[in-house]
C-alpha cells in the first residue's frame, strides 16, 4: 500500500541518529522496532550528541 520507500527511509533515519549519538547501526535498528525504549536511552542516558560526520569544518 505504501510501498518500501517509508520503511527504508525509518531505518536510514534512525540509524543516522544513533551514529549522531555515538551508538552503532544496531541501536539505529532497534529504535526502528522500538522507538519508546530507545529514545528513553537516548535522552536519559550517557550519550552525548556527537554531530554528524559530514558536518565538519
Amino acid at each position: 500500500m505504501f510501498g518500501i520507500g517509508p520503511i527504508v527511509l525509518a531505518f536510514w533515519t534512525n540509524i543516522e541518529l544513533a551514529k549522531a549519538f555515538g551508538k552503532g547501526v544496531g541501536f539505529g535498528i532497534l529504535m526502528t522496532f522500538f522507538p519508546y525504549i530507545c529514545f528513553l536511552i537516548l535522552g536519559f542516558g550517557k550519550a552525548e550528541y556527537i554531530g554528524n560526520k559530514t558536518q565538519e569544518q
